[in-house]
């Protein structure tokens, strides 16, 4: 599920995110990281344990060229 984020540039906020095989939840735009830090949800998009997908982010499913 997303939500709109009625912020100047009106960008699709998750509500939720998957990252380090747990859910977490998106509250206005701000996520708990495993890290030990709040984190905008747009950092998490470069992050290694984010997941789109069921063992998305796998280090035997990676590419390693």
């Amino acid at each position: 599920m997303v939500a709109h984020d009625s912020g100047p540039e009106s960008a699709i906020v998750p509500e939720w995110i998957v990252c380090h095989a747990s859910e977490r939840n998106v509250a206005d735009g701000i996520v708990w990281c495993p890290d030990g830090i709040f984190s905008t949800w747009g950092n998490c998009l470069g992050c290694r344990f984010l997941e789109g997908a069921d063992g998305d982010r796998d280090p035997e499913r990676s590419c390693s060229v």
